[in-house]
């Protein structure tokens, strides 16, 4: 088997959304921000009500300094994912950081 086919069968096995999505999230964690983006997005793609790929692909925006982007996405997470409070700090904390840049913190 090669690799390719050893990719196939991983994506099969495991689920494009949910492989895309651990490898977006290790790549935001070890700074690969914009293929981290391209990593959720496939998600969102995958599975619009994502809500988790859109809070994380926002984390990664705003490590760019992309910070309409990342409330943009932020915004969506808290859409999808109504009832989970890391969406609702994610967006705190970008807010209060736009508040300080304004204020000349």
């Amino acid at each position: 088997m090669d690799r390719r086919e050893l990719l196939e069968l991983m994506l099969l096995l495991i689920g494009v959304g949910r492989w895309a999505w651990s490898r977006g999230f290790a790549r935001h964690h070890i700074g690969q921000y914009w293929e981290a983006i391209s990593d959720f997005t496939a998600v969102i793609e995958h599975n619009p009500s994502h809500g988790f790929a859109y809070g994380n692909r926002g984390m990664s925006f705003y490590k760019l300094g992309r910070r309409a982007a990342a409330e943009e996405d932020f915004v969506r997470s808290i859409e999808v994912l109504t009832h989970d409070i890391q969406a609702y700090i994610d967006n705190s904390y970008s807010l209060v950081k736009r508040y300080d840049r304004w204020i000349g913190r």
